[in-house]
């Protein structure tokens, strides 16, 4: 497999289509926000996202994407989830600003706060 040209870097906003079991691409894609530095995503082929979502919940992890963008929408900064993004197709949409990707990685942080310790 070639090795696409394209790689995910942090603050990136991106549309995310993944292969269905038969090595085709489902239709349907979704939005995310990158949150693992370039250089690792482009030595593992793997890179951190954020889900983005339409709803507002008014959740403690939710950080929203500021107007004036071309991506719009709430990421989910406590659902962070590992891709194989060599493996489908990622397409950038636009960066996220630094004070909102800031934002997303200090509530992302909170999870792993070694203070609360059960």
């Amino acid at each position: 497999m070639a090795t696409p040209s394209y790689v995910p870097v942090r603050g990136e906003i991106v549309w995310i289509y993944s292969r269905s079991g038969k090595g085709t691409y489902l239709p349907s894609g979704r939005p995310a926000v990158t949150v693992s530095p370039e250089a690792y995503n482009r030595r593992s082929g793997l890179a951190l996202f954020c889900p983005i979502t339409d709803e507002e919940k008014g959740y403690p992890f939710e950080v929203s994407i500021p107007g004036g963008l071309a991506a719009t929408g709430i990421i989910l900064a406590d659902q962070l989830e590992s891709v194989d993004w060599r493996s489908g197709t990622v397409v950038r949409i636009c960066t996220l600003p630094a004070e909102a990707m800031d934002d997303v990685l200090r509530k992302a942080a909170a999870l792993l706060d070694e203070e609360d310790r059960s």
